[in-house]
C-alpha cells in the first residue's frame, strides 16, 4: 500500500512540474497519467500525506 501511495504522490509531483512548464491543466494531467478524476484525487491526497510526513 505504501508503494502505491508513493507512486501516486510522484505522479502528482510530475503533474505540478508540467504546470510549471506552462502546460494547460488537461495536458499536464494527461502527461502525468492523471486524466482519470479518481486517480487524480488519490494522487493529490497521497502528495499531501507525503508532505505532512516529512
Amino acid at each position: 500500500m505504501e508503494h502505491c501511495m508513493q507512486a501516486l504522490g510522484k505522479s502528482y509531483e510530475l503533474y505540478l512540474g508540467y504546470l510549471e512548464l506552462e502546460f494547460d491543466e488537461d495536458a499536464a494531467r494527461q502527461q502525468a497519467d492523471l486524466a482519470d478524476d479518481m486517480k487524480y484525487t488519490l494522487a493529490y491526497y497521497a502528495y499531501r500525506q507525503a508532505g505532512e510526513n516529512k
